[in-house]
């Protein structure tokens, strides 16, 4: 946008400068306080514009300056030679992403008094764009009586139209007073032949007006002039400055991306009053934006700061390797390269590792962990019920060993990752699954063992990989983070709702009420929590449609329940897909069955239908420790989730019946979003776990890709072009006081504890939970 403005024209009757292009459907941004102070509404970011008034031959001093931020305004004007200072100040608020409303008071401040002394007056605007098409505005320049001097009302309202979207805008305007008596019409347009630069031209009966206006980034300028009955009027310049940048006239430069990984965490998060950091959901999508930018040749990936999940790992692999298709060069370095860096650095032109440093590309294993000799000997019995003999979870506290099901199920998983990453690097180093096998029993390597393998290219440290670049290239490059490429994409201008998806990161323990943080458990995904953002995203302005992130291995039944239920009500208003994490499992899974398509990485772990119930006796440790418990229990039932006994054969009867009812639960859900009956179900649950790429098979999951994937599918499915670029939030936010705790669990309350105790010893309502696995 550009604003031209000239002196000694007035508004609402008060002395300064005016917009020559007084539009108010579409205020330039350095006058929007006066034009239409509903406008100020749509200010995307800082903005700060400094006038000056010209004559027929030179710029004359600074006149005016204008403040803005999203939703108000500031601006002071000073008459060059003269003692008049006028003053502006501007709010608006926004209601519901297309229409808006705003005030302006503007008052006059002389130097040395005199009739203008404390006189002020009134702007009131609305602004409605419901479309990226339309605009409307409608002003009201309030009068004013200040003794000696006065002024009439006037109305002035507009209409704007872009037929072929930002780059032609054309509006006509009208402009009165209140009683009507007699209507003044202009009109004008603006066009824009390249990014970064627009020309505007207005017409009205007595007087002409044009503008040009350039940005550069951060730094934006503007002049215009204005000819009145058949005479120069003169004219004035504008130069800006803004928060973020806008589309420049020059092409921004050729540069490379640095991504530093090390970016875990699923959803936003902050330290105590310290800044949003990025979620593994944000980064990702701007790594896929920077991939399809023209203006990115390369990517220099660094390693050292972990790599997150496998599934994670994955996602990113699968950009660089759309970067390296593309022809772009994406250079991998890690000091010491495992299963994962390797896998990663399969999908580089360049794979360097630190001269003093070895690959550890040893292939995976798996790990159970199995505590019921720790219970004996403290004296805790597990009493549980589950159904599914692939349901290990339960194996954690009633066996010492793995059980011949979950030994059968892991081997499965096991084999299909090995499958994910021997194609990887057949694909990417050109390793053949014989060589493969032979560096997987090698072991460790050093350097130059893994330069002659093949499995790296070169050795380098970290300070020579631009230089080492520069030198392949024939030419210096430039290097920015992955921070800075996102602070350099130009804010656009779009009118009305901007079409966006909505993207819900459900992760951690699944229980009822609000999302938090347990000790021991960890993050703790609440079904309240998670259902009031499904349904607040999908009824913001502009959503179209809905992904919702899942990393949970489950829990409780009755609200993974409510969840899908929530999901199924919003898939009727909208397309809702889910992007699955590293895990999705057993409750994780349950929920992700009301979701219109589903997608997994090849190393996601999904599956695990299948359900425990019970609860842990303490009986014979308190006997233990000479704590003597009598119980009353009028009825057979009345103690069934007492710690401090075992359950009666009636009561465990009982419970195996009420598992078995979830389990029918489970099923029937499942069968019902996937197009399934129970018993095809029944014959690939049972508990048993599955990687995303063996449920694509088995129809669990519908396609492997990422949450960049999902995204793209959940547009489509909501109709917008196969070239729109991605519009998402990502939800939950974080709070101003995120991170605080005086606990010393690190954020768990009393409360935490307490139900975490509930349900370590009680599980009175069955439990859709997969056994932690370890997989290394």
């Amino acid at each position: 946008m550009m604003v031209m403005t000239v002196a000694a024209v007035l508004i609402a009757g008060l002395p300064g400068p005016a917009d020559v292009f007084d539009w108010p459907a579409f205020p330039g941004p350095g006058m929007v306080e006066t034009v239409n102070p509903a406008c100020l509404a749509w200010q995307p970011d800082m903005l700060l514009s400094v006038g000056l008034p010209s004559s027929d031959s030179s710029l004359h001093r600074p006149d005016r300056v204008f403040l803005g931020a999203p939703g108000v305004g500031f601006s002071g004007w000073w008459e060059n030679g003269g003692d008049l200072r006028r003053f502006t100040a501007g709010s608006a608020f926004g209601i519901g992403g297309s229409l808006a409303a705003g005030a302006a008071f503007s008052w006059m401040d002389p130097v040395s008094g005199g009739p203008w002394d404390g006189v002020g007056s009134w702007d009131i605007g609305l602004s409605f764009r419901p479309s990226g098409m339309f605009s409307v505005g409608l002003v009201r320049h309030g009068g004013y009586d200040g003794g000696s001097v006065e002024g009439d009302a006037s109305l002035r309202a507009g209409l704007a139209v872009r037929p072929l979207g930002d780059r032609l805008t054309l509006t006509g305007n009208a402009a009165t007073g209140e009683d009507f008596d007699d209507i003044e019409f202009d009109g004008g347009l603006e066009y824009r032949p390249v990014p970064g630069a627009a020309i505007r031209l207005g017409l009205a009966e007595d007087r002409v007006s044009a503008g040009i206006s350039t940005d550069f980034g951060h730094l934006g300028a503007a002049f215009a002039g204005l000819a009145q009955d058949d005479e120069y009027a003169g004219g004035r310049a504008e130069v800006r400055l803004t928060s973020s940048p806008r589309a420049g006239i020059i092409p921004r430069r050729h540069t490379y991306v640095r991504i530093e990984t090390g970016t875990t965490r699923e959803e936003p998060s902050r330290a105590f009053l310290g800044p949003v950091g990025r979620s593994f959901s944000e980064e990702i999508l701007l790594v896929e934006r920077a991939v399809e930018d023209p203006s990115v040749d390369g990517f220099i990936v660094e390693t050292d700061g972990g790599t997150g999940t496998a599934a994670q790992a994955e996602e990113l692999r699968t950009q660089l390797a759309r970067a390296r298709g593309m022809g772009k060069q994406v250079v991998v370095y890690s000091g010491s390269p495992g299963n994962i860096e390797c896998y990663l650095g399969s999908s580089g032109t360049e794979f360097w590792m630190h001269p003093a440093g070895e690959t550890f590309l040893t292939g995976f294993a798996a790990h159970g962990i199995f505590l019921r000799d720790l219970l004996d000997n403290i004296g805790l019995y597990p009493d549980l019920v589950r159904i599914g003999e692939y349901k290990s979870a339960a194996d954690m506290l009633t066996r010492s060993d793995m059980s011949e099901a979950q030994r059968i199920a892991e081997t499965a998983l096991l084999e299909s990752f090995h499958t994910e990453l021997f194609r990887a690097l057949t694909d990417g180093r050109g390793l053949e699954p014989p060589q493969m096998v032979s560096l997987l029993e090698e072991g460790m390597l050093n350097p130059r063992e893994a330069v002659s393998a093949g499995l790296v290219d070169s050795t380098a440290y970290p300070d020579e990989i631009q230089e080492r670049l520069s030198e392949i290239n024939g030419h210096g490059i430039a290097v920015q983070s992955l921070d800075e490429y996102g602070s350099s994409i130009p804010v656009g201008d779009a009118w009305g709702p901007e079409p966006r998806i909505a993207v819900i990161v459900a992760t951690g323990f699944i229980t009822r009420g609000s999302s938090g943080y347990s000790f021991p458990l960890g993050e703790t995904m609440g079904s309240g929590t998670i259902c009031g953002l499904v349904r607040s995203a999908a009824a913001r302005p502009g959503v179209k449609a809905v992904v919702i992130r899942i990393d949970s291995g489950g829990g409780d039944s009755f609200a993974s329940e409510e969840m899908l239920h929530c999901i199924e009500d919003v898939s009727d208003e909208m397309p809702v897909v889910v992007s699955m994490g590293g895990v999705a499992a057993s409750g994780g899974y349950y929920m992700a069955c009301g979701a219109d398509s589903i997608f997994a990485d090849d190393f996601t772990i999904t599956g695990s239908i299948g359900v425990i119930g019970g609860k842990i006796a303490a009986g014979d440790l308190l006997e233990r420790i000479g704590v003597d418990v009598e119980t009353v229990s009028p009825y057979p039932m009345a103690d069934m989730f007492s710690i401090f006994s075992r359950f009666s054969d009636a009561q465990r009867e009982n419970v195996e019946e009420s598992v078995g009812n979830c389990y029918d639960l489970f099923t029937r859900r499942v069968a019902e979003g996937r197009g399934m009956t129970p018993a095809q179900v029944d014959s690939i649950g049972r508990g048993r776990v599955w990687s995303g790429s063996d449920a694509v098979e088995i129809g669990l999951v519908d396609r492997i890709g990422g949450l960049a994937d999902a995204v793209r599918c959940a547009a489509g499915m909501a109709g917008l072009d196969d070239d729109w670029v991605p519009a998402v939030e990502v939800y939950p936010r974080p709070g101003l006081f995120e991170g605080f705790s005086m606990s010393p669990f690190g954020g768990a309350s009393v409360l935490d504890l307490e139900s975490l105790l509930e349900q370590v010893s009680a599980f009175d309502r069955p439990l859709y939970l997969m056994q932690p696995i370890v997989v290394e």
